[in-house]
């Protein structure tokens, strides 16, 4: 099986699914009109012109020579869940053959380092349901879509580890503020940050080991490896605890800040830490994802908003 993304020629192809009865009954509940059609054509367009796995994807089978199109996959962002969701279509002459299975898994692995996963599907399609199910998800709520149809909305959780780093594991670290997308909301105050290995034992000692229950520092991981930071201290200007996320840029978009933020708030209030403050950039993005977890706005300077929660 091989995937590749939708471009401006193949406009066809993606109506073969979306004029489809069959197809489209077991999406939709109903064909696209033509109006939908170009509409949402153009908007696979655009996504897939961002340069990220997010997109959608024709797929084919059989040898190179003798190819053949049998529907679309896809991956696209569910913002109710700030998680991954998948989506694919077949044509009815390839269902029931192992094909939606095999696609399933690759679009899984394209996700692979991702907390959590959504897929939607008709509750009455019960080979979409079987495979969602023998994939792990859960079903967690059926309800109807904006027209009116039956859906049913899948969750896929994985684990997300809290990890000690060890002194010869904060190579990461290093990378992590070395990197310029991923240290690009500390841009209002110089944006990456050395960290070479010559400074390592001592930052160790002083976070990890001497901590006096006034430092917290963890690396996110998944089964991929390190994917972020999640750390807190007291800092003197708040007469408080100051949390801290990172995450590496290229496993941003998959719900770890989220989890990361949630992990970090429960640790702080085991640990008999009543609220957490953040200083944040006023253009930073991640204001959203603090709102979400309960932070409130405290106050806001020309640069930055300063956020809190009581835990």
């Amino acid at each position: 099986m091989r995937l590749e993304k939708f471009i401006k020629s193949d406009k066809e192809l993606y109506e073969q699914l979306v004029f489809n009865e069959k197809t489209m009954g077991m999406n939709l509940g109903r064909p696209f009109t033509e109006e939908e059609a170009e509409f949402f054509f153009q908007a696979v367009l655009e996504q897939n012109s961002e340069g990220t796995d997010l997109g959608f994807y024709k797929v084919f089978v059989g040898a190179s020579d003798k190819e053949e199109y049998i529907g679309m996959g896809a991956i696209t962002r569910n913002e109710e869940y700030e998680a991954p969701e998948i989506e694919y279509m077949l044509l009815p002459g390839f269902w029931n053959k192992g094909y939606g299975t095999e696609l399933v898994e690759i679009l899984l692995n394209m996700v692979k380092g991702t907390s959590s996963i959504v897929a939607i599907t008709d509750p009455d399609n019960t080979y979409s349901r079987r495979i969602l199910l023998k994939k792990g998800f859960e079903s967690i709520k059926q309800y109807r879509n904006d027209d009116g149809e039956p859906a049913e909305l899948f969750l896929l959780k994985r684990k997300l580890e809290v990890v000690t780093p060890t002194p010869e594991e904060l190579w990461f670290r290093e990378s992590l503020m070395a990197d310029e997308e991923t240290m690009s909301y500390n841009h209002a105050w110089g944006g990456t940050i050395p960290f070479p290995e010559d400074q390592w034992q001592d930052w160790y000692d002083y976070w990890i080991v001497n901590h006096e229950n006034k430092r917290y520092y963890r690396y996110l991981k998944d089964e991929s490896g390190f994917v972020g930071e999640i750390a807190y201290h007291y800092d003197p200007e708040y007469d408080g605890y100051v949390a801290d996320v990172i995450i590496f840029s290229k496993f941003r978009g998959r719900g770890y800040g989220s989890k990361g933020l949630e992990i970090l708030c429960n640790a702080a209030k085991e640990n008999g830490i009543t609220v957490l403050y953040d200083d944040i950039a006023i253009d930073n993005t991640a204001i959203s994802m603090f709102l979400k977890q309960g932070f409130y706005e405290d106050y806001r300077t020309d640069e930055k908003i300063v956020l809190k929660k009581e835990l």
